[in-house]
């Protein structure tokens, strides 16, 4: 062979290798592509037998998955309609691979194209919930809310991606972390690259008075800043009690503390407060408690880290026990009410297996029958649950399906709240006095339920924060366990001979273990907590006078500790709760036949001579705080 066919043939050869590596790759690119298209990631609950994403809602138009959707959609139809060469071309650009794959993409690739959507709308906020409507246009800002903050989670909490690098490799012009922090997480202050203070609570030992007031980190304050709840979140260690007080219940603390000395408590105690607050006379207090209990008690100011205008018009009454539960220091946190009484040492929360199963543990309410969920918040039960579009692009789902008619057959307690408050329309289905929580699991769960409860959307749905945990925790996707028996009343057991019933009529509820041993209460140990004797008389003067004869002897029988006896569970669909116009009307009935009938599954508990002692020496414990002045 010549020199010269040689040389054609070598170039022969070369040219359809070439042509045969680029085919071969779009074969193998269209295969892919075609895979990714026809896989419908459907996931079924085993004994339900229905697709999870069947009924789910479509996002709204102002929502980053509505923008990514639309742009999957397009990049789809583009290629079916490009020429190859353009798919040839189009298969090497990076962005594209990341939306033709987008399930096999990483976190980080997959958390670029969702920031981006995020701002497809410039002016997106989640602030928008304290509003009912937006440039005179309606738009769900609820359930973006709740989406906002998963995919924030997804990113910047668990995703642990480094916001400052992020944005700089994002490169929108007109936003940094900082700017994406401060439209996400709404609370917190404002803050910039040129900082140069840390972003960082001040922690006071109130029985030393030693300061913290910078993170333990080797981060410098631009970059702390910059990601200021993920470096929180994982921060925290240990485990704790946390709480917050009102000026008004400072005095509760006393009682609180010798309780938790009785019961053995070796938890630091930390006392949240927004800043501003804590006037030195409280301090004092608070003080000589811990001295005298000898509990390691902490003030924790957040006025460093709150956005101020927020603290002031936000942050009130029940709103405050939130940042007790976010802004404590504690990996696994107790979270009380100051009037809440422990009848077990506070090792015991943290070992209950529902607690061990998933990282947060609730209690149930009284069942109230004669309140009703408005019809407006039952109506936002399918905002709660993702999207279509969100659950095709990220598999987000939760423990259940809001809008299933099978929410009804699950007997497990965290299905049946829901199904009672959305469906049946029975309000009162948590009580929060006691939440057992570990905040590196479920730091995403608490910011959702504080959202939830500054929404618009939801005001008036929820007495407190209480439905708000259970709420939070579901809407953010978290596992959870809620206890089996419903709240009890606890006290003096006592007979109605006309009805042929028992009865206890308390201002406090309880609740038991499986072994009908009381864990805890709440409402204090008084007849009633509250010095509302001359207001209640003013206000029901018929009724006190026939019962009380007058307001001293009303003051009298108001002041004097409970006797625990037992405690009662009534069955509803017999003996409903019945409240009564004593102490502020906080005073409720429960009634139930002893033993219960066949068609009766109230449950009336008798207690122990050795428990009613135990209970007594605590009960004597925490009425002896209330005599300090």
């Amino acid at each position: 062979m010549s020199l010269l066919a040689r040389y054609l043939l070598q170039r022969r050869v070369k040219r359809y290798s070439i042509l045969f590596v680029l085919f071969l790759g779009l074969f193998m690119f269209i295969a892919r592509h075609t895979q990714r298209r026809n896989d419908t990631s459907i996931s079924v609950f085993a004994e339900e037998k229905f697709p999870y994403n069947e009924g789910l809602l479509h996002s709204e138009g102002n929502s980053a998955y509505t923008f990514m959707s639309q742009k999957l959609q397009r990049v789809s139809e583009n290629w079916d309609k490009d020429p190859i060469y353009k798919r040839i071309f189009s298969s090497v650009d990076y962005d594209y691979k990341i939306l033709m794959h987008w399930n096999t993409s990483s976190r980080q690739d997959k958390c670029k194209w969702l920031i981006s959507s995020l701002y497809s709308d410039p002016n997106w906020d989640n602030r928008d919930i304290f509003e009912y409507s937006k440039n005179g246009q309606y738009n769900n800002t609820f359930k973006v809310a709740a989406e906002n903050l998963r995919i924030y989670n997804y990113c910047f909490l668990n995703g642990n991606i480094n916001p400052l690098q992020f944005f700089d490799d994002l490169s929108i012009p007109f936003t940094d972390a900082y700017d994406f922090q401060k439209r996400m997480v709404i609370f917190l202050r404002k803050t910039s690259s040129d900082d140069e203070a840390y972003l960082y609570p001040l922690i006071k030992n109130v029985r030393n008075g030693e300061i913290i007031a910078k993170p333990p980190t080797k981060l410098s304050p631009r970059e702390y800043n910059s990601n200021f709840m993920g470096h929180w979140k994982r921060e925290s260690k240990g485990k704790g009690i946390t709480l917050t007080i009102a000026p008004g219940d400072i005095k509760l603390l006393r009682s609180l503390f010798k309780v938790l000395q009785r019961q053995g408590n070796e938890y630091p105690v930390q006392i949240i407060q927004k800043g501003g607050e804590m006037t030195p006379k409280m301090e004092s207090l608070i003080k000589k408690y811990a001295l005298e209990t000898e509990q390691d008690v902490y003030i924790i100011d957040l006025a460093p880290i709150l956005d101020p205008a927020f603290a002031i018009q936000r942050i009130t009454k029940f709103q405050n026990k939130w940042f007790a539960s976010m802004f404590n220091t504690f990996e696994e946190a107790l979270l009380l009410d100051a009037d809440v009484v422990l009848y077990t040492e506070p090792e015991h929360f943290f070992k209950m297996k529902g607690y061990q199963d998933t990282g947060l543990l609730l209690w149930r309410d009284r069942e109230l029958t004669a309140l009703e969920t408005p019809d407006r918040c039952a109506a936002l039960a399918p905002h709660l649950e993702p999207s279509v579009e969100e659950y095709s692009l990220l598999g987000t789902r939760q423990k259940y399906r809001l809008t299933e008619s099978s929410l009804k057959i699950h007997n497990e307690p965290e299905a049946r709240t829901l199904y009672e408050y959305f469906h049946k329309k029975i309000v009162t289905i948590i009580d929060s006095g006691v939440v057992v929580y570990n905040k590196r699991q479920k730091l995403h769960a608490l910011m959702t339920a504080e959202y939830f409860h500054i929404s618009r959307k939801f005001a008036g749905c929820v007495y407190g924060d209480k439905e708000y945990f259970e709420f939070g925790a579901f809407a953010a996707g978290e596992d959870y366990h809620i206890e089996k028996d419903k709240a009890s009343a606890i006290g003096s057991i006592e007979y109605h001979s006309a009805k042929d019933k028992y009865y206890i009529c308390s201002a406090q509820m309880g609740h038991a273990d499986e072994n009908n041993n009381l864990l805890w209460s709440n409402g204090g140990l008084m007849n009633c907590k509250a010095n509302s004797a001359a207001d209640d008389f003013n206000e029901n003067p018929k009724y006190f006078k026939a019962k009380y004869g007058d307001v001293k002897t009303l003051e009298a029988h108001y002041s004097k500790p409970i006797d625990i006896q037992g405690f009662i569970i009534p069955d509803i669909s017999k003996h409903n709760w019945i409240q009564y116009p004593e102490c502020k009307r906080y005073v409720y009935c429960a009634f139930v036949a002893d033993p219960p009938v066949d068609s009766n599954t109230g449950k009336l508990v008798r207690f122990s001579r050795k428990n009613r002692q135990i209970y007594k020496d605590i009960a004597s414990v925490w009425f002896e705080g209330t005599s300090y002045s």
